[in-house]
C-alpha cells in the first residue's frame, strides 16, 4: 500500500510499481470520485474493511481492473497474469484513512507493507494542485514551461494550515505501524535525488521482488523555479515571510 496525500508523486510511484511483472497497484479506491467504489455499492459491501479485503484478494476484480486500464490507455497497458503477481495493493490518502476510521485496519493487517510517500515542501504541493486544477493535467509527458499562475495568498495560508494537519496525521499513522512494514520515501527524493533509481531499487527490495529496468513516463507539471511560474511571486513571498511557512521559500 502507498500511504500518501495529494500531489505527492503517488501517480508516478503507482506507474513505477505497475511496470513490475510481480506487482499490481489499483490506485485510489476510497475517494468518492473513484469508479472502483461502484463495486462496493453494487455488491452492497457495508464495511470499508471488507471492501478493501475484497479488492486486494478477489481475482474477478483483478481482471476487471486490467480491462479498465486497457480501455483507458492501451499504449501503456501490459496484461498481467494473476499467477505471476505476488503483491497487489492500493494507494490511499491519509485523510481518507482518517475520515473512514481505517487506522485500526492499517495497524492490524500484518500482511500489508506500506510505502509512506510524502512531500516535504507543502508550498510546492499547493502550487502543484493549483496548476493541476488550472490545466486539468494530473501528470504530463511534457512539462508546461510556458505556464504562469496567480496565487490567492489568503487561500494559500489557509490551505497550508490544512496540509500541515494532514501531514501530522500521515506521519503519526506511519510511525504507529511496525517499522518492518514501512518504507518512507519523499517526493523530493523521487524527482530530484541523483540516486532515485537506487531508492526505487530499495523499494523493490522492501517488497521482496527483483529489481527491473524502468521507463520514465511522468513529468512534473511545473518544472522550473517558482519565481518564473508565479505572476505575483513577490506578494507570495511577503505573505509567507514571518510565518512558519517561510521555510518553504528556500
Amino acid at each position: 500500500m502507498i500511504l500518501t496525500n495529494g500531489r505527492s508523486g503517488s501517480n508516478y510511484l503507482v506507474d513505477i510499481i505497475n511496470q513490475h511483472p510481480s506487482l499490481y497497484n489499483y490506485g485510489e479506491v476510497l475517494g468518492s470520485w473513484s469508479k472502483k467504489r461502484k463495486i462496493k455499492q453494487f455488491l452492497r459491501i457495508e464495511k470499508e474493511e471488507d471492501y478493501l479485503q475484497f479488492i486486494l484478494q478477489n481475482k474477478v476484480f483483478f481482471y476487471l481492473s486490467q480491462l479498465f486500464y486497457f480501455l483507458k490507455n492501451r499504449s501503456l497497458f501490459k496484461y498481467k497474469k494473476p499467477s505471476y503477481v505476488t503483491h497487489t495493493g492500493i494507494k490511499e490518502f491519509g485523510i481518507h484513512i482518517q475520515r473512514l476510521n481505517l487506522k485500526h485496519w492499517l495497524l492490524n493487517n500484518d500482511n500489508l507493507q506500506i510505502i509512506h510517500l510524502y512531500r516535504e515542501n507543502q508550498l510546492d504541493r499547493y502550487i502543484s494542485l493549483f496548476a493541476m486544477q488550472s490545466t486539468g493535467l494530473v501528470s504530463s509527458q511534457k512539462s508546461s514551461s510556458k505556464m504562469k499562475i496567480t496565487i490567492d495568498c489568503n487561500d494559500l495560508l489557509n490551505t497550508l494550515d490544512i496540509y500541515e494537519k494532514e501531514m501530522e496525521f500521515q506521519f503519526e499513522l506511519a510511525n504507529s505501524v511496525d517499522s518492518s512494514r514501512v518504507m518512507s520515501l519523499s517526493y523530493e527524493n523521487l524527482f530530484y535525488d541523483e540516486n532515485k533509481n537506487e531508492l526505487i531499487g530499495q523499494m523493490f527490495d522492501f517488497l521482496g521482488v527483483p529489481r527491473i529496468p524502468l521507463k520514465e513516463r511522468h513529468k512534473r507539471i511545473l518544472s522550473n523555479e517558482l519565481s518564473e511560474k508565479i505572476e505575483n511571486y513577490s506578494e507570495l513571498v511577503n505573505a509567507l515571510q514571518g510565518t512558519k511557512y517561510s521555510k518553504y521559500l528556500g
